[in-house]
């Protein structure tokens, strides 16, 4: 499978500590509680939390909370 134009070939080291956070934090972090302690604005968390959830945004993202998800279980 080819990358897709314009998308990046790894995470950023915020959407990496998202995800992380998210992941390890489900049911006692929300995904803005979450883009928040990565680093993101709060002003604009809800929505970057949001899109960092959207694989046809950042397929990365989800694909690394998927693997994660796998992980722990």
């Amino acid at each position: 499978m080819q990358p897709m134009a314009g998308v990046p070939k790894r995470l950023t080291e915020k959407q990496l500590k998202f995800a992380r956070l998210y992941v390890l934090n489900e049911g006692r972090m929300t995904a803005t509680d979450c883009a928040i302690a990565a680093g993101y604005a709060e002003d604009s968390a809800h929505v970057t939390a949001s899109r960092l959830q959207d694989p046809r945004h950042y397929p990365l993202v989800v694909e690394y909370i998927g693997s994660r998800r796998s992980e722990l279980l």
